[in-house]
């Protein structure tokens, strides 16, 4: 007869799922191929499931639900997640980017998504996506993308950007 209880945490005083188990488990292999001083592959992919990659995930997590938000900001992140700002700048530059300039460029990429498969105005999809002033939204939008928002909606309906703005 087969059991089928799910392990049963003490200190939590709850039950664990399979995925939770495994992901323990994962862990201590990843410890052990660490302290053990695997091979550099191994030691790789340890370190992306780490404790600093896990948080980043979950940080990263945390903005694209909260992408909208106009108060989104290094302050109001690192008091949800209870850590400090030096941490935060640190996870994301181990990542090679800024905390900044990752939600500008999840901001942009929504904006850009939303040009090409709505008909809203183009400050209102702005404000939406997070930019408070449409200036600067205007800015970034034309750095990092090559055109303006008005160019990307002409685009979409073949018009030249003096009939779409």
């Amino acid at each position: 007869m087969a059991c089928n209880m799910m392990p049963y945490t003490a200190t939590s005083g709850r039950f664990v799922g399979l995925a939770e188990v495994e992901q323990c488990v994962a862990h201590i292999r990843d410890l052990a191929i660490l302290a053990l001083g695997g091979a550099r592959d191994a030691a790789c992919l340890a370190n992306g499931r780490g404790v600093r990659a896990a948080r980043l995930r979950a940080i990263r997590n945390d903005i694209e639900a909260h992408l909208t938000d106009t108060e989104l900001g290094v302050a109001w992140i690192t008091k949800r997640h209870g850590i400090s700002e030096r941490y935060l700048r640190s996870l994301f530059a181990d990542d090679g980017m800024s905390f900044t300039s990752f939600v500008l460029e999840r901001r942009l990429m929504r904006a850009h998504a939303a040009l090409n498969h709505s008909m809203r105005n183009i400050s209102e999809i702005a404000y939406d996506c997070g930019f408070s002033d449409l200036s600067w939204f205007n800015r970034a939008f034309r750095q990092r993308f090559g055109m303006t928002p008005s160019e990307v909606r002409a685009r979409l309906l073949n018009l030249s950007p003096k009939q779409v703005g």
